[in-house]
C-alpha cells in the first residue's frame, strides 16, 4: 500500500484522509446483518452470531470455488 500508514483498523492515505480497513469476514458480516435481523425477536448478541455464522459460510463457498 504506497503512500498509506496503517493504524489498528484505520489506515491514513497519502492525502491525509483516514479511511476504514476491515477483513473479508467482516465486510460479509455487515452485508449479512439485514438478513440476519429480517422478520425476527432476536438480541443483538445472537443477531451478531447469525451474521458471522452467514459470513463464514460465504467465505467457505468463496475458497470451495
Amino acid at each position: 500500500m504506497s503512500g498509506q500508514q496503517t493504524i489498528e483498523n484505520q489506515s491514513i492515505n497519502s492525502r491525509g484522509n483516514a479511511v476504514l480497513v476491515v477483513n473479508l469476514r467482516d465486510y460479509f458480516a455487515a452485508a449479512a446483518l439485514e438478513k440476519a435481523s429480517r422478520g425476527s425477536n432476536r438480541s443483538a448478541d445472537e443477531i451478531a452470531k447469525r451474521a458471522f455464522y452467514i459470513a463464514d459460510a460465504m467465505l467457505k463457498a468463496k475458497e470451495a470455488k
